[in-house]
This record gives structure tokens, sequence and C-alpha cells, in this order.
């Protein structure tokens, strides 16, 4: 018989989410794993982390790996020297599915404060749209440190950003991608355990993500994530330009206090930057 044997054990490595490097690895005994990291809000190494994200996520196949890397951050505390990384942030919180996992979901993730930072709203409320924009141009013109802002404009009064009026289906929505779509199984928060309630994401051919939530069937929210390859006029930005019109939709970048109707080329500038043109530079 052996005495003093070390008991089984896993390799974990820390992953920082903004540099995407490791920042130390230790290990765990496995009978000290948790049965799923999902509900696991914080971790300790040297200093406290929030935990995000855990790949693999199950006890089961954390130890069949032998090994599993926790994507982390330092938490998030607001108050006085807080510099923030974006000049706003929604004011809307989506609700999370009750009893759902993100557990061997294939699902499309955000930080908690990427949330709606470039949506589709309803030309009919123009006039919130205005107050939001002036309140975070106000932060972009006085708050800014070179690592980021001195303060954050939390947007108000877009709780319904899609009204009855523009209501349409995610169907419908679908049809405009001609060359199909690439859907996700659910969309979720680092850092948050579940899915989001009524959340859909999808990856379109041209690798533009696109995301948001249903109510009663419709979509309610409408936002674009990291943006693909496109020309200047292809054909699945015209088709969302003359989607986003016909249901008064524009387009409005929060960080940047940039909107975008569908009907200018500041629309499908937004989806091709590489297409903007230096009127200055000699020819």
């Amino acid at each position: 018989m052996l005495f003093g044997r070390k008991p089984a054990s896993v390799s974990i490595r820390l992953i920082e989410l903004t540099s995407g490097r490791a920042i130390g690895k230790t290990a765990m005994a496995q009978s000290d794993l948790p049965e799923c990291w999902e509900t696991v809000p914080t971790f300790t190494f040297g200093e406290e982390w929030q935990l995000l994200e855990a790949q693999p996520m199950r006890r089961d196949d954390v130890i069949k790996a032998g090994h599993v890397d926790l994507i982390v951050r330092r938490p998030v505390v607001a108050g006085d020297g807080t510099i923030y990384s974006e000049p706003t942030i929604s004011g809307n919180v989506a609700s999370i599915l009750a009893g759902s996992s993100k557990a061997g979901v294939k699902r499309y993730q955000l930080v908690p404060e990427d949330w709606r930072q470039v949506e589709f709203v309803s030309v009919s409320l123009q006039g919130v749209i205005d107050e939001n924009l002036s309140a975070i141009r106000a932060i972009l013109d006085d708050a800014v440190e070179e690592e980021g802002y001195t303060l954050r404009h939390t947007r108000s009064g877009l709780d319904q950003p899609i009204p009855i009026d523009s209501k349409f289906t995610l169907a419908e929505l679908l049809e405009i991608f001609e060359d199909g779509v690439d859907m996700q199984d659910g969309l979720a928060f680092l850092g948050v355990a579940g899915l989001v309630d009524g959340g859909f994401a999808f990856v379109s051919s041209s690798l533009t993500q696109y995301f948001g939530y249903t109510r009663d069937g419709a979509v309610a929210v409408l936002c674009i994530g990291g943006i693909g390859t496109h020309e200047f006029d292809s054909p699945e930005i015209q088709g969302l330009a003359d989607f986003a019109f016909d249901k008064g939709l524009t387009l409005v970048e929060w960080p940047a206090a940039n909107q975008m109707n569908p009907d200018t080329e500041d629309f499908f500038q937004f989806f091709d930057p590489a297409g903007l043109v230096d009127e200055t530079a000699p020819v």
C-alpha cells in the first residue's frame, strides 16, 4: 500500500480576458472541482478574479481532459478614480431564462458591458436617441483618459428599441441572408449563469455577428457584434438596409455616438470601413 499519495488533480490555467494571455497556472484536486464552473463567480489566485468562462465547463469533461482554462478579469468596481473601457452602457439588462444553463450549448457570448452597444432602434424614438447621444458626446469631449473614460453614461428610455409598429419575426429577418446563417443555440453573458430569455444569435456567410432577443414571437432587440468581410454594397448589407428602412429602423453605434440611417452612405461604410475614402489624400 502506498502512503501519502496525492489525490488525482487537474491543471488549471488562468487566461486574462483582454490580453488573451495566460497569467498563472495551478492545480486542483478532482474531488474539489465544482460540478459546473458556470455557477462559480470568482476564483482566487494571488488575488480575486471574476470568472467569466471555463473551457471545459462540466466537471466530468474537465477530469477527462485533465485540465481547464479559466477566462478571468479583475472585478469591475465603480467608484472615485474608476476608468471605464466604454463611455456608455445599456440601462436595459436582458433577463436570464430560469433554469437554463450554458453547459453543452452552442452559444454566442459577450461581456455584459458590450450588451446593445450597436443596435437597431425605431426612428419613432429619435428624441430619446438624441438625448442619449448628447450625453455620450459630452463624455467623448470632456472625460477621456489615455486608458478609457472617467465617466460613463447609462442609456435610458430604450427598454423597447423595436416597438410594436416595427414588429417583425426572426424568420422574416433571416430571409435577408440568401447564403444562409450559422445559427447559435443560445445567447449568454460571460460571467453570468444561464441563457438570455428568448435570446438568438447567428453569424452570416460574411462572418458578421447578429444577436438579440424576441418577445411574444417578435424581435424586440437586434444588435450587431463583430463585422465580417463585405464589399461596400454587398447583397447582405443592401438587404439589411432595405429591411431596416421598411421597418423604420436606424442603426446606432452608441460608444462612438454615431447614428446611421439605412438610406445613407454612412450605413454601408459602417459595414465596410475599408471602403472609406480619404478625399484629402493626393490622387
